[in-house]
């Protein structure tokens, strides 16, 4: 599935995903047509942020360093990949949100 395009009005590298709608009778997953709609988020922070400070006792001395970003959206694919029921079948760690979902092998 193709995960990131360039699109008009549209930051770069932003994501577009089919909207999950659901299971099939058979557990098979549902999905909303990409090319009609889609989840768009982007990857590029609103906000980066950063703190740095340094300390001197005698012959010590210490340095701090903190930084971050918020306002943007991490795509899994791992999760997307790994994570499925499918996995159970070949002996491979899953999460235990796994066993939960109506999905069948």
């Amino acid at each position: 599935m193709l995960t990131q395009r360039i699109t008009s009005g549209r930051p770069l590298y932003s994501f577009y995903l089919p909207t999950f709608a659901g299971f099939d009778e058979q557990g098979f997953g549902i999905y909303t047509d990409p090319a009609q709609s889609g989840v768009r988020r982007k990857s590029i922070p609103n906000f980066n942020f950063g703190l740095t400070n340094s300390f001197t006792y005698g012959n010590w001395n210490l340095s701090v360093f903190f930084t971050g970003a918020t306002g943007f959206y991490v795509y899994n694919n791992t999760t997307n990949a790994l994570f499925t029921k499918e996995a159970c079948e070949m002996d491979e760690n899953v999460t235990k949100e796994v066993a939960v979902v109506p999905k069948t092998p």
